[in-house]
């Protein structure tokens, strides 16, 4: 007799359950429960570009919460659904969207009532991929309990996730269904904690290097060459640079590295985009011999023997400045430019006045 009325009251529950508790619920259609999975890519532009990103997902059935005089009845879940990838492959604005569909075909509920079950993200599934430190998994458990009506075939009518929370001790607490004094109505405890998306994030960012050419000696019109190598990566992804307002490919191997050799003038700028979190970079200027004469280096303000600078994509700006100031040009750049010049001509002298004093000595030894 217990049994029949607690099946007679989740079939009146499920009749007046138009209540603001299933706000914002995962969408159903037959045997189907959906929720969306969000990716947020924060320092999105119009040409990031990201590597094929899987999340999978975990379901289990919950423990069965027995009923009484205020709350409602809850039955562990049966069978075993299963769980759609969350696959990205392209970024489509600052958080992208897929569906994740909770297959419950093939499962034959016995009688009308609540269902649970327990839904939790798998972590690490990205390693092929090469971004594990700049990708933020929920880690989460969800229930998710599904509404089963009807008169002898029973079927969904209505399901809604919950994210569970955990006590100061860690425990987690699971949420009350509590009737109000009618039992025509049902709320969940702390309804704020009801959701319908689950939310990842692909922390990405840019890489920017900026060249200016100054001195009362410098030559605006030269084109210095740098080389810019990427690693820790995205593997096996072709991402984007733009230098000087044109957008050109760059592509990451198997290894998660890539290299860039370019030449940068004044007023030039070369910028790396969708660069995940924890990317190394190396930027080297590489001056031929006569520019070594001519120029200093300064990176960011700072004196550089080598030309050579290295970072890691954090969170905030990777934003690189190279200046060449060309002064007075110091002997030793006097020579390195016309040495070569100035000793062929010594040379040249030197022969001649050996050529003259033989000749001389012939013409004298021929008149004696």
């Amino acid at each position: 007799m217990k049994k029949v009325l607690s099946i007679m009251l989740a079939v009146l529950l499920v009749a007046v359950m138009a209540v603001p508790a299933f706000a914002a619920n995962p969408s159903f259609t037959g045997t189907t429960v959906t929720f969306k999975k969000d990716l947020v890519l924060p320092n999105h532009s119009q040409y990031t570009v990201i590597p094929t990103l899987t999340f999978k997902y975990t379901i289990t059935a919950g423990e069965e919460v027995a009923g009484d005089e205020t709350h409602q009845q809850v039955n562990a879940g049966i069978g075993t659904p299963t769980v759609s990838d969350a696959v990205f492959r392209a970024a489509t604005g600052t958080t992208t969207t897929q569906n994740v569909a909770i297959d419950f075909n093939g499962i034959t509920f016995p009688h009308p009532g609540v269902y649970r079950y327990i839904l939790t993200e798998d972590f690490q599934t990205n390693s092929e991929a090469g971004v594990e430190g700049a990708l933020t998994y929920d880690r989460n458990s969800y229930l998710v309990d599904v509404r089963v009506t009807g008169d002898t075939t029973y079927q969904i009518t209505n399901a809604i996730m919950y994210k569970l929370q955990k006590d100061d001790q860690g425990a987690i607490v699971i949420p009350e269904i509590i009737l109000n004094a009618n039992k025509t109505e049902a709320r969940y405890a702390n309804i704020e904690n009801k959701v319908d998306t689950i939310t990842n994030k692909y922390d990405i960012n840019h890489l920017k290097v900026t060249k200016t050419i100054a001195g009362p000696n410098a030559n605006k019109a030269d084109k210095f060459e740098f080389v810019i190598n990427l690693a820790n990566g995205p593997k096996n992804t072709t991402t984007k640079y733009d230098l000087d307002g044109t957008v050109y490919d760059v592509a990451f191997n198997g290894e998660g590295t890539a290299s860039v050799t370019v030449q940068l003038g004044d007023s030039s700028t070369i910028e790396f985009y969708s660069l995940p979190i924890g990317t190394t970079y190396t930027v080297k200027e590489n001056l031929t011999s006569v520019q070594k004469g001519q120029y200093k280096i300064a990176i960011n303000d700072a004196a550089s023997e080598n030309g050579e600078t290295s970072g890691t994509i954090s969170n905030t700006a990777s934003d690189v400045s190279y200046k060449n100031t060309a002064g007075t040009i110091t002997p030793t750049g006097l020579f390195l430019t016309y040495g070569p010049y100035v000793l062929l001509v010594i040379v040249a002298i030197a022969l001649a006045i050996v050529f003259m004093r033989k000749r001389n000595n012939r013409l004298v030894d021929e008149i004696a």
